[in-house]
């Protein structure tokens, strides 16, 4: 058990942004790409590597929509040098996932359900 649970009880709502924006396989890549590089890649350089991870195309615009959802829900930030725009992970953000799924699984075993 950990000493510090981060999941907060009292905002489901939050929670269930956070596992919405996980529901999509474009932005599961992202996050998937955005791990694996640290930070060095821009969305031209995101959108170029998805087909690692996806067999069909994503277009500049639609990998910037998805980039914000992630961003908004705090997974990732992004960090301008020069004209270019970075991104990287904010690991505490995907913590709060994992912590509400401990929990959820916590409860379970106490319900025996």
């Amino acid at each position: 058990m950990t000493t510090m649970q981060r999941v907060d009880t009292n905002n489901p709502a939050m929670d269930a942004e956070r596992f919405f924006a996980l529901s999509s396989p474009v932005r599961l890549a992202l996050l998937m790409l955005i791990a694996e590089h640290g930070g060095r890649l821009n969305v031209q350089a995101l959108e170029a590597r998805l087909h690692e991870y996806l067999t069909y195309e994503v277009s500049q615009p639609t990998v910037s929509h998805h980039l914000r959802i992630l961003k908004q829900v705090g997974f990732i930030e992004g960090k301008h040098e020069g004209l270019e725009k970075y991104y990287r992970l904010k690991r505490e953000s995907l913590g709060y996932c994992m912590d509400a799924l401990r929990v959820l699984a916590r409860l379970t075993r106490k319900e025996n359900i």
